[in-house]
């Protein structure tokens, strides 16, 4: 699955959430997501997956993970991980203004149809599509996935609030 489509599958599942009332937008994106991907082959659902997984993989990096640590009060590194498939499950507009600014982050954040930062849920959504279509567990992913987040390390709350002096004071 190229990107385009990609995108447009998250962007469809968005199409279901409230714009005022964050409180269980997260379950109907994610029951949304499971409809769009009952409609896919099981090789279109590993596509999807391994697309998701390669956006994953790009937003490994220490700035992301020191936005989510200011943001959420502290951030492990299984939550760093909801963060990032929060962050995909935003959509393409919000993904792409992140990559080139990090900061923007607080912004998507704050808009009234967001549950919470960390989307642990949307984790298993196409294995559980793929289970349910084909009775096997889905095949590991093939997408690459780096050992080390990219970018400059951050250690201390120090090390965050001269990296992002104004998101560090407004939180």
């Amino acid at each position: 699955m190229d990107k385009q489509q990609f995108w447009a599958v998250i962007e469809e599942s968005r199409r279901a959430l409230k714009p005022d009332e964050p409180e269980g937008n997260n379950e109907l994106q994610i029951e949304r997501l499971e409809k769009i991907l009952s409609r896919f082959s099981p090789e279109e659902v590993i596509g999807f997956r391994d697309a998701f997984d390669e956006r994953l993989a790009e937003a490994f990096r220490w700035d992301f993970w020191g936005v989510a640590y200011i943001l959420g009060e502290g951030c492990s590194d299984d939550y760093f991980e909801y963060f990032r498939r929060w962050l995909v499950s935003m959509g393409r507009d919000v993904f792409d203004e992140a990559m080139r600014n990090p900061e923007s982050i607080e912004s998507a954040a704050s808009r009234g149809d967001v549950e919470d930062i960390f989307f642990e849920d949307i984790t298993h959504v196409a294995d559980d599509v793929y289970r349910r279509k084909t009775g096997r567990d889905m095949p590991e992913s093939a997408v690459p996935f780096p050992d080390e987040p990219k970018g400059q390390r951050w250690r201390t709350d120090d090390d965050l609030r001269a990296m992002f002096p104004a998101l560090s004071q407004r939180h």
